[in-house]
């Protein structure tokens, strides 16, 4: 997860360990860089925050798929523009999601279903592979 509220990442934290789900969070784009520098091909699930504190946020959606290429981008955001939601998903963000009243019970189920996507498509490259 890469958000700069750090009350806000403690709060999903806590919700994805209850899941079982393991998480890294990263409080920046550059710590986020870094993190998938180290474990990129691991990763299912990448929770961005659109309005983070730089302007990278398309940057590191290109760099997510040249090094987690299974992971899928789930764009979160408090308050955004259609049109900014559409560029984030035409950059190859998975999906987005409003931090409003219903984040807390959506974002469970998107998250699920992006950790399924992810596996499914490393089975598939597994599959491949050795069909090739």
């Amino acid at each position: 997860m890469i958000d700069d509220d750090a009350d806000f990442a403690a709060i999903c934290l806590e919700i994805f360990e209850k899941l079982g789900l393991f998480v890294t969070v990263a409080s920046s784009i550059e710590e986020g860089e870094r993190i998938l520098r180290d474990r990129g091909p691991e990763i299912d699930v990448i929770l961005l925050d659109q309005r983070s504190k730089s302007d990278k946020v398309g940057d590191l959606i290109a760099y997510t798929k040249a090094r987690a290429p299974f992971a899928k981008i789930i764009v979160i955001a408090g308050y955004a523009t259609p049109e900014a939601i559409e560029q984030a998903l035409a950059q190859g963000a998975y999906d987005h999601i409003m931090k409003d009243s219903a984040f807390f019970a959506l974002i469970r189920t998107k998250v699920r279903n992006a950790i399924e996507i992810a596996h499914a498509l490393r089975v598939l490259a597994c599959v491949r592979q050795r069909a090739s």
